[in-house]
């Protein structure tokens, strides 16, 4: 239960956490398991997908969760700079483990997404599944389905796609070809708000250096001037933003078990000094 309570905690009420953006304390154990299936597109007609059942010891279940790249965990109303990736400890293990066959059904299509070795860090080892999936009708309930192993048992969850992310506007103006951010203003980023089960992500990138934020679906999002400055001084930079659904399921053996699904748009800025 320990990284579903801080699951449950982050989508309660408007698919979203309190004011405080705190995360609830039992993402701060350093020994436990979760599975998480993750899907997402963008404006093409690819649908990215990602998963993973893991078990994890002498690292905190939120940075195994970043490590990974999961949706939907970061605390809301805040913001976060990182420069490079997430590393984990000296000691810390984190085991990813098999769920058997693992597919992905949509309308009359069942799509088999295949298991991948892990190799870009020796602390962290196993298996996990991934896959670009094209032309993936995502109008109605994705099932995902996993056959289960020695480590996770069977599941069937079903998700539905949020609503694309069609209407963006920087400071007032709709975002498009020629957006232009300046380093020592605050900004404004809004969309048309969505559903109240889902929330916004907000990556901002210069160089090496990447700002997340996280908000609820309510139609706007201020970031304030002292974040943008510490960005590195490049000229050009992209915004990403998701609107991220987020669904915990009961998964036997495991603490926690969740599957997310993501609408994607890209938008290129110019930096004024």
């Amino acid at each position: 239960m320990r990284l579903l309570q801080a699951i449950l905690a982050l989508t309660a009420v408007s698919g979203c956490a309190g004011a405080s953006g705190d995360v609830d304390p039992a993402t701060q154990a350093l020994e436990g398991s979760f599975a998480m299936v993750q899907l997402e597109g963008g404006d093409d007609s690819v649908t990215e997908v990602l998963g993973a059942v893991v078990r994890y010891r002498g690292v905190e279940a939120q940075t195994v969760a970043d490590l990974l790249g999961a949706r939907g965990l970061s605390p809301l109303e805040s913001c976060v700079l990182s420069e490079g990736e997430v590393s984990l400890d000296f000691g810390a293990e984190v085991d990813l483990r098999s769920a058997g066959t693992l597919e992905i059904l949509a309308a009359a299509d069942v799509r088999p997404i295949a298991l991948e070795s892990w190799l870009e860090q020796s602390a962290l080892s196993g298996v996990y599944y991934a896959a670009q999936l094209e032309n993936l009708d995502v109008s109605e309930d994705v099932v995902v389905r996993a056959g289960g192993s020695a480590f996770a048992a069977p599941f069937d969850v079903a998700i539905s796609r949020p609503a694309r992310l069609d209407g963006v506007w920087i400071d007032g103006i709709s975002a498009g070809d020629a957006n232009i951010l300046v380093a020592d203003r605050a900004f404004e980023i809004a969309w048309e708000a969505g559903d109240p089960r889902d929330r916004i992500e907000i990556e901002l990138t210069l160089g090496g250096t990447t700002m997340r934020c996280a908000c609820r679906d309510d139609g706007s999002f201020r970031i304030d001037a002292g974040p943008v400055m510490e960005l590195e001084t490049e000229t050009h930079g992209r915004l990403v933003l998701r609107r991220v659904r987020m669904q915990p399921f009961d998964l036997t053996g495991l603490d926690a078990a969740w599957i997310s699904a993501a609408s994607m748009r890209n938008v290129d800025f110019a930096l004024q000094q």
